[in-house]
């Protein structure tokens, strides 16, 4: 008979294919213009190795009132990101454990040159009931034109799904959550997350040649989960912009201007297999 701990260990050593499909329409940009995005995002791996690939096509609106640009091309159509990503988990005993990531990030329009980051974060985690779960630590993202820290602070109740059912989620930041088992197999919950990014430009891109595109964002969504079997898991959702800020370097890392990014709304949809 399998114990908790084989059943964690088959749980983390498992294999797992990610699909998502998500859009985003009518961002505007407050000086002027707006965009759309599409965007797909497709990993493969386990919690301690995975590897990933997304793609984002961008539809401008209002190209001629922009405040990059030359008001007549479009600035970029297509950004794509590849990560390479990997967990240490050091379980100090029952109740306590430390949570080592470290990830490579290669985020560009047509070039990949100069457009590698380095991210790496460390958790402390311990319970302190069955149920509930504390964790406290520090991410970085290094990249040459900017580096951020970021604290990490997160309160865990039910989660991830000790019990498939009742209340689940973790409220702290960068992110939280909060959802609810409707049954074993369907769950809603509601989030709010903070991303930030920087792109390589290509060196031929009429907004900042050779330049970066950084973006800090700030977005709720909805989503509904629904367990198909003990392999397929099924997601729906809607997503809202909060707040976005976009801000551009040249080739030399010196900053060229921010711009504010308002409104914005979108939907996703995609599935979690486990082979």
């Amino acid at each position: 008979m399998p114990t908790e701990a084989d059943k964690s260990v088959e749980e983390l050593l498992a294999v797992k294919l990610n699909v998502d499909i998500d859009n985003f329409h009518n961002a505007k940009i407050e000086q002027g213009g707006g965009y759309d995005v599409k965007h797909a995002k497709y990993e493969i791996g386990n919690f301690i190795v995975s590897a990933a690939y997304e793609q984002f096509a961008v539809d401008w609106n209002g190209l001629s009132q922009l405040p990059f640009g030359d008001g007549k091309q479009v600035p970029m159509s297509d950004l794509q990101r590849l990560t390479l990503k990997g967990h240490i988990p050091y379980r100090l005993d029952e109740k306590r454990m430390w949570l080592g990531h470290l990830a490579a990030e290669w985020a560009y329009e047509e070039q990949m040159d100069d457009a590698l980051s380095l991210q790496a974060y460390l958790i402390y985690s311990q319970y302190w009931q069955s149920l509930k779960s504390w964790q406290i630590g520090a991410y970085v993202n290094y990249h040459p034109v900017e580096t951020l820290y970021l604290p990490i602070i997160e309160y865990t109740y039910n989660y991830p799904f000790k019990n498939r059912h009742g209340y689940y989620g973790h409220l702290g930041f960068p992110k939280s959550i909060v959802g609810y088992f409707l049954s074993p197999k369907l769950r809603t919950e509601v989030g709010f997350f903070y991303h930030q990014a920087m792109v390589k430009l290509a060196e031929q891109s009429v907004v900042e040649p050779a330049g970066y595109l950084q973006s800090q964002n700030w977005r709720a969504s909805w989503r509904t989960h629904y367990q198909w079997n003990s392999d397929l898991e099924l997601h729906l959702g809607l997503q809202t912009n909060i707040s976005n800020t976009l801000t551009l370097y040249d080739q030399n890392n010196q900053r060229q201007g921010e711009y504010a990014v308002n409104n914005g709304v979108g939907g996703n949809l995609g599935f979690s297999f486990r082979f």
